[in-house]
């Protein structure tokens, strides 16, 4: 572990990454690639309905398609990456790396009318399929997020504002209703607003007086965690110093204590979040 420099005072803004009254308690890896957009629309029909349509301007009856969440990922500018002489691609300057949230939408091409009394959907508190909301003769698994499944993908999609928009409109209507603890509705709802949404400048620098930054590290299964940069757009990891590394030091530069127990709370926060996002990367109807 690298040690850091006490070169400058604490901000606030950093102290709502770092605070201590923090309760107590694998989408692919980063990549550094832009996703080609996929057009979509919402259109409301007179008679309520609404449809997706896609590029070629394909409509699909909305009780037909599902969605699950894919994960976060890294969004840079590949036109604005340039060979370092170290063999390692890096950024030109003014390059913004932003955290885009993915998912992804399915079609059932077999919906028969039936609406969602067609399909049985997975719990994953008996880790079954529930054949309960079944009301007509066609009664088939929504496994979407299966590999063998018989419905087909419409596209994959990205969210422009990451975390920040997108999941408060998804845990205001449906994290409710799927979690059914609301504690745990409350945690997210609380975490959904600290998480970063820029690339933060952190005050303390490492041993070679480099600056620090702080941003949402995309993991293998569409979970993430807290990531250390070394660069301004969040897009280089850390050689030296992890998020555990700098919540130690942290604690222990500022208050005087042992920060190993702050940095395991962070751990369990960030495995909690993790655990309650599990629910929609299973298949979702995309209306109920």
């Amino acid at each position: 572990m690298q040690s850091i420099s006490r070169n400058f005072h604490p901000q606030w803004n950093e102290m709502r990454f770092f605070n201590r009254e923090k309760p107590q308690l694998s989408i692919p890896v980063s990549f550094t690639r832009n996703l080609e957009d996929n057009e979509r629309e919402l259109e409301s029909q007179d008679d309520g309905d609404s449809y997706l349509v896609d590029r070629k301007g394909n409509e699909y009856e909305p009780y037909a398609l599902a969605w699950r969440y894919l994960g976060m990922y890294i969004d840079c500018d590949v036109d604005a990456m340039s060979e370092a002489s170290y063999g390692r691609r890096r950024l030109e300057d003014d390059v913004d790396c932003s955290r885009k949230v993915l998912w992804a939408a399915y079609v059932d091409p077999r919906y028969s009318g039936g609406s969602i009394g067609e399909y049985q959907y997975f719990n994953l508190t008996t880790l079954q399929w529930d054949k309960q909301y079944c009301k007509s003769r066609r009664c088939v698994r929504m496994d979407c997020h299966e590999p063998n499944t018989h419905f087909k993908l419409v596209g994959v999609f990205k969210e422009t504002d990451g975390m920040e928009d997108w999941a408060e409109q998804l845990f205001k209507h449906e994290g409710i209703c799927l979690w059914n603890d609301e504690d745990g509705y409350e945690f997210m709802q609380k975490y959904r607003e600290i998480w970063p949404n820029y690339c933060y400048q952190l005050s303390l620098t490492g041993d070679d007086g480099g600056t620090l930054y702080l941003h949402m590290k995309p993991e293998a299964w569409g979970n993430f965690s807290y990531g250390i940069y070394s660069d301004e757009d969040c897009s280089q990891e850390s050689e030296y110093v992890s998020f555990s590394d700098y919540v130690q030091i942290h604690y222990n530069y500022y208050y005087g204590s042992n920060g190993n127990s702050a940095a395991q709370t962070w751990n369990s926060t960030f495995s909690k979040w993790n655990d309650y996002m599990n629910v929609y990367k299973i298949c979702q109807p995309c209306r109920a």
